[in-house]
C-alpha cells in the first residue's frame, strides 16, 4: 500500500465528497482521504483487520482530531470506508497519527493478521452460520440447538479437511459433508433416509 505523503494528498479521479464540512475538503493540504480499510465486499481478514485498526487507533485518544473514518460509495463494490487523516501538522511536520497508521500497515505487510484472536473468532463463526445454512433444510425438527455443534465435532473427528478455510471468507463445509455428518449423527429428517 503506497503511504507515501504526495500519493496520500492526491484524491482518486472522479471521487466526490458531499460532506462540506470534511477535513479532506477544508485542508486538502494537509489531510488525506486515506487508505481503503474496508468494503462491502471485504474478506473475513480485511473486516477483522479493520476493526483491529479502530481499537488501535481508539486507544489513542490524543489523536482524536487526527483521523475520521470516510465511508464512500463506490461504482464497482458498493461502498468503501477510508481511513482519512491529518499528514501534515501547521509547520510541514509528518504528524504523529500519519506515523501510527504507516506503521499498522508496514507491519501487515510483513504478517497479514492483525488480531489472531479476534480473525479466529470470525472463522469460527463463519463455519458454524455455514455449517446451520447448509444443514437446516436437512436437519430433524426435535435435533435441539445443539445439533451444528455436534456435526462440526464429528467433522473436526471424520473429515477434518472440511474445517480448513479454503476461501477468504473462512471455512465452509461442503453441503455433502454436512449432511453426511447429520446421517451419521441421526440428526435428518426421516423422508430424507434412504431406504
Amino acid at each position: 500500500m503506497d503511504l507515501t505523503t504526495k500519493s496520500l494528498l492526491t484524491l482518486p479521479g472522479h471521487f466526490g465528497l458531499h460532506d462540506p464540512d470534511h477535513p479532506v475538503r477544508l485542508d486538502p493540504a494537509r489531510w488525506a482521504l486515506g487508505p481503503v480499510f474496508r468494503t462491502r465486499d471485504s474478506s473475513l481478514l480485511e473486516v477483522s483487520n479493520a476493526f483491529a485498526l479502530l481499537r488501535h487507533l481508539e486507544a489513542h485518544p490524543e489523536l482524536v482530531e487526527d483521523w475520521r473514518e470516510t465511508h464512500a460509495s463506490h461504482w464497482a463494490v458498493g461502498w468503501v470506508d477510508h481511513l482519512s487523516f491529518r499528514v501534515f501538522d501547521l509547520e510541514g511536520e509528518e504528524t504523529e497519527i500519519y506515523h501510527v497508521i504507516r506503521q499498522w500497515f508496514d507491519g501487515l505487510a510483513d504478517y497479514p493478521i492483525a488480531d489472531e484472536e479476534d480473525f479466529s473468532r470470525r472463522e469460527d463463526e463463519a463455519l458454524y452460520a455455514s455449517v446451520r445454512w447448509s444443514g437446516q433444510r436437512h436437519v430433524r425438527d426435535d435435533a435441539g440447538d445443539g445439533w451444528v455443534e455436534r456435526v462440526v465435532v464429528y467433522l473436526a473427528e471424520h473429515d477434518p479437511m472440511q474445517l480448513e478455510s479454503r476461501s477468504a471468507d473462512g471455512p465452509s463445509p461442503d453441503d455433502d459433508a454436512v449432511f453426511d455428518a447429520l446421517l451419521e449423527l441421526g440428526l435428518v429428517e426421516r423422508d430424507e433416509v434412504a431406504d
